[in-house]
């Protein structure tokens, strides 16, 4: 077991200028049920907060040791304990300070060293007399059977055998809790038949206080009994005279049994049952939903979590879209049930799932009920804090959904997921495709304007070389007509060689002209040139806009573009760019073609 990114986030923030047993202890006194939990996992998992702790700045030590924080810990934990108004006092009624000495004694057994084994043994013997109340006394035991690291195991056996033969009559939790521990331990003369005969007891009372007991020492060899306990006795009982809501707590107790089964450690051990005892849970919850009263809802919220316990052992995915669990409106199971959506289908598929009964519910209604997207919305901000990328997911269904109804309810879950921050996170992937295109568009229209220029060049050297083909002709035609005026009229036999070099260079002009310049077929040929340089360039250009918008909307999606899907684009690119080259090959050997565009064939002249 490791940190989670959010408590490893919670760690930087809190210890940023408290250092930690501080940190943990305020967490212990005045936190909430969840902020105790994390003081389990942190301590549980010292080596990896250690990592953490050591590069925050503005520590107290510049380096903190494991030994130093338990060391800390536990002194700052057992003067509390030594306050005889709160928790010190054995007679106390106050369930606020008997559930927070519950939380202590374990953290302190945890912290225990060599050096002060011998001290928290007593400590943990002072609050398991019979003048307390049986919940300290539970924790007292518990932590000293299982917690202490450095105590003898004949010590525990002997701690065992004397809290055993002191309540064999009332058979509490803490006889199970012995029993289970001789079962584990294969003590001889202790078996699973006393609790094979319980388990078939219909007293809440007696089963409550066994189950209890289960909670905290787990015991594999009872799991075929177990199952057949949930199937028989909670299972079918739906069937032949339905739950009573006086059971809730003894289903409750249950469920929080079970959840231990479900851990990873145990699934090479237990493979099977888990999956049969997964499929019981699930079956639990289906029936959880034929009752309306919003007090079996703790019940199914018990269920929901202990699912995803067993898939992360077993990944099957047994459980259905959830959608009674979602619609209901109620924010703590909307969210749970979001929560193990997300765990067994994942982030993409879960959130398709979502928006689908979400849909569903508006056919319903017209208008859909707004408490609704506010739970849904919530549900999605959990598995945000875990996957990131829900944004994306929701912002991939707007531009690609053409269902104006899912896009409507999508815009609702980002609206309340994150107000300003959600719609911004939009605004920045059109932004970004916006400049995207954008940019390849003025690099388009800047090679169009060369080329078109390249075109208009080409156009004004071709009228130049027309406007001097006329011209010369027309001075060849003018030379022609002077030297014939001046031949008919004068009789000078000595202006025949002036009229003979007018006359032959006029007339050279026009054959030079009309039969060496050839400017119809050149006019034919230019036009074809330029018609042809622009098919190609076009072409060229049409294939490039298409990859690059193809590549542009690859390159905003959620996944990102691999190798090989790199080397794909910049392959194409460079298979259209030869294509564009070859043809421009080609074009240079059209003037020494003769094309006939009657027959289409091409002959070498």
């Amino acid at each position: 077991m490791t940190l989670s990114c959010r408590l490893k986030e919670k760690i930087k923030h809190a210890c940023h200028k408290n250092i930690l047993p501080l940190v943990l202890t305020d967490w212990l006194l005045n936190g909430s049920v969840k902020d105790k939990e994390d003081v389990y996992s942190i301590v549980d998992n010292l080596d990896d907060t250690l990592m953490i702790l050591n590069g925050i700045y503005g520590q107290i030590h510049v380096t903190i040791t494991s030994e130093q924080i338990k060391s800390d810990l536990y002194f700052g934990l057992k003067k509390i304990l030594s306050q005889n108004d709160k928790y010190g006092n054995l007679n106390t009624r106050n369930i606020v300070y008997i559930e927070t000495r519950g939380w202590i004694l374990p953290i302190i057994s945890k912290c225990s060293s060599k050096d002060n084994v011998l001290e928290c043994t007593s400590l943990l013997e002072y609050f398991m007399t019979e003048t307390v109340d049986i919940r300290t006394q539970f924790w007292a035991f518990m932590s000293y059977i299982s917690y202490i690291k450095y105590l003898e195991h004949d010590r525990i056996k002997a701690k065992i055998d004397d809290i055993f033969s002191k309540t064999s009559q009332v058979k509490n939790r803490l006889f199970w809790a012995c029993h289970l521990w001789y079962i584990n331990e294969k003590i001889e003369g202790h078996n699973d038949e006393e609790i094979t005969s319980l388990l078939s007891d219909n007293n809440s009372n007696r089963l409550i206080e066994f189950f209890i007991a289960l909670s905290f020492s787990t015991c594999t060899k009872l799991t075929k009994i177990l199952t057949k306990f949930i199937e028989k006795k909670i299972i079918e009982k739906n069937l032949v005279s339905l739950w009573d809501e006086s059971d809730i707590q003894l289903y409750k107790y249950v469920i929080t049994a079970f959840m231990k089964y479900g851990k990873i450690q145990y699934r090479n051990e237990i493979k099977e049952d888990q999956e049969n005892i997964s499929h019981l849970l699930f079956r639990m919850l289906t029936i959880t939903r034929t009752y309306s009263s919003r007090i079996w809802t703790e019940i199914s919220l018990q269920l929901l979590k202990s699912l995803r316990i067993y898939y992360k052992s077993t990944s099957k995915k047994i459980i259905d879209d959830l959608s009674h669990e979602i619609s209901q409106g109620n924010l703590d199971l909307t969210k749970d049930a979001c929560k193990t959506l997300n765990c067994i289908y994942g982030s993409k598929d879960s959130t398709k799932i979502i928006i689908d009964i979400l849909l569903n519910e508006q056919k319903k209604c017209t208008n859909i009920n707004q408490s609704l997207i506010v739970s849904v919305s919530l549900g999605l901000k959990f598995i945000v804090l875990s996957n990131n990328n829900i944004f994306d997911i929701l912002d991939e269904i707007i531009c690609n959904s053409t269902d104006y109804n899912e896009k409507n309810i999508v815009r609702m879950l980002l609206t309340e997921m994150g107000g300003f921050t959600a719609i911004n996170k939009l605004k920045e992937n059109r932004n970004m495709r916006e400049k995207y295109m954008e940019m390849t568009s003025n690099a388009q229209d800047k090679v169009e304007i060369m080329f078109h220029k390249s075109i208009v060049d080409a156009k004004k050297g071709f009228k130049i070389s027309l406007y001097m083909n006329i011209a010369t002709f027309i001075l060849g035609f003018c030379l022609l007509a002077v030297s014939g005026f001046i031949a008919v009229f004068r009789d000078d036999q000595d202006s025949w060689a002036g009229i003979g070099l007018s006359t032959g260079t006029g007339f050279l002009s026009i054959i030079y002209s009309l039969f060496l310049n050839k400017p119809s077929r050149k006019i034919r040929k230019s036009t074809n040139h330029l018609m042809r340089l622009k098919v190609i360039f076009l072409g060229y250009l049409r294939e490039l806009t298409q990859m690059d918008q193809t590549f542009s909307k690859h390159l905003l999606d959620t996944e990102p573009i691999s190798q090989d899907d790199l080397n794909s684009y910049l392959t194409k690119i460079g298979s259209s760019m030869n294509n564009a080259l070859n043809a421009l090959r080609w074009e240079e050997t059209v003037p020494a073609l003769d094309i006939q565009p009657t027959r289409g064939i091409v002959n070498v002249v």
